[in-house]
């Protein structure tokens, strides 16, 4: 599929699940999205199900709670099948109209969106290793977002420099 049309796909999606406020509509979807992911895939994105349960749990006072703990796995999965989907070069080409900065940064917040999911892949694997059993999130948040921030701030570095070099 062409990446242009993959973008339309995402954003009218995302309008979808946005706009639609029924929670059986937005566990079909849901069940929809898992079953194309397949296990594997969802088998990596397994520690989203506290933040959702969380957030279910804290608005278990409104009828709107399980639409929204669905609505948020949904536009997270959908994000999570785009970017799985769709390589750096691709995503860059689809924003080629954008002026450079607002490109470059969507380029970027798309493409580190797998690679934080990687990350989090080989802390669980590197905490299991050492006999750690990760029943709270916590022991998996803290090393990926030291790790996340690091990223982030070389990054920044690297930009910063391109931008020198250009001047």
């Amino acid at each position: 599929m062409k990446p242009y049309l993959k973008l339309l796909t995402l954003i009218l999606a995302s309008s979808l699940i946005i706009n639609l406020q029924d929670p059986t509509m937005q566990s079909v979807i849901l069940a929809g999205l898992i079953s194309f992911l397949g296990r594997k895939s969802w088998l990596r994105l397994r520690f989203l199900l506290w933040p959702l349960l969380i957030i279910i749990i804290f608005q278990l006072w409104s009828n709107l709670s399980l639409a929204s703990g669905f609505r948020i796995a949904n536009l997270s999965l959908l994000v999570f099948v785009y970017t799985e989907t769709t390589s750096a070069r691709e995503i860059s080409q689809v924003f080629n109209w954008l002026p450079e900065s607002l490109r470059l940064t969507l380029t970027i917040t798309l493409n580190l969106i797998p690679i934080i999911f990687k990350e989090a892949q080989n802390i669980q694997i590197i905490q299991s290793s050492r006999g750690k059993k990760l029943k709270q999130p916590l022991p998996l948040v803290i090393p990926l977002l030291h790790r996340t921030l690091q990223r982030s701030q070389q990054l920044a570095i690297i930009l910063e420099t391109r931008k020198k070099a250009k001047t």
